[in-house]
């Protein structure tokens, strides 16, 4: 996609402008050349990808096997209700599992790299990745903020497909700083809350 009147295409100019960086990501990079791509990777400017909102709106899908191929940051976004079914982002994980699939990408590791990109691509896009309030992963000093998902498998690969593929409306409850923020009472009986930690537990 080329910006009008400038030669360019709209990743470029925007480059020329010195918007690229890490502190900012792009939604949607549907259109994206693999000069492009190649760009956003040199100014470590990750893409929020949000395909069922472009399907809403008529958009083609996102390249997505080309991202994960090219070791594109990656995360999932869901955009608003006015172009979403939902706003629960594991209906864009298994969204984006049925498109890489469809564009030919077969590599194993599928499942955990979509997971890592709703999880610590989120994070490292919005710029909060580092530092003592990270978050997006389970380390010690990062914030303990975990989604806790009511699964059927008994093994770590299993659990990690079946989140991808199918997810959407599983969330039993939200902790928040080490505490439990909300609890879906029919999944889970939350006990009394522990004591407030920064620390992922």
């Amino acid at each position: 996609m080329r910006a009008l009147g400038f030669g360019a295409s709209a990743t470029s100019f925007v480059d020329r402008l010195g918007v690229l960086g890490p502190d900012c990501h792009i939604a949607h990079g549907v259109y994206m050349t693999a000069v492009d791509r190649a760009l956003l990777r040199a100014r470590g400017t990750a893409v929020a990808l949000c395909p069922r909102s472009n399907a809403v709106i008529g958009l083609d899908p996102p390249p997505v096997a080309d991202y994960l191929r090219e070791g594109s940051p990656i995360a999932v976004g869901t955009d608003s209700l006015s172009s979403s079914p939902s706003l629960d982002p594991m209906a864009d994980v298994t969204a984006l599992h049925r498109i890489a699939r469809a564009q030919g990408y077969s590599g194993r590791d599928l499942h955990e790299r979509l997971l890592a990109a709703a999880t610590l691509g989120g994070a490292h896009a919005m710029g909060l990745a580092v530092g003592p309030d990270r978050i997006g992963h389970l380390a010690v000093g990062a914030r303990a903020d975990l989604a806790v998902f009511d699964v059927d498998s008994r093994t770590v690969p299993d659990a990690l497909a079946e989140l991808v593929e199918d997810g959407a409306g599983r969330a039993a409850a939200t902790v928040i700083r080490g505490v439990v923020r909300t609890a879906d009472s029919a999944r889970v009986a939350p006990g009394p809350s522990t004591t407030p930690s920064k620390e992922s537990r």
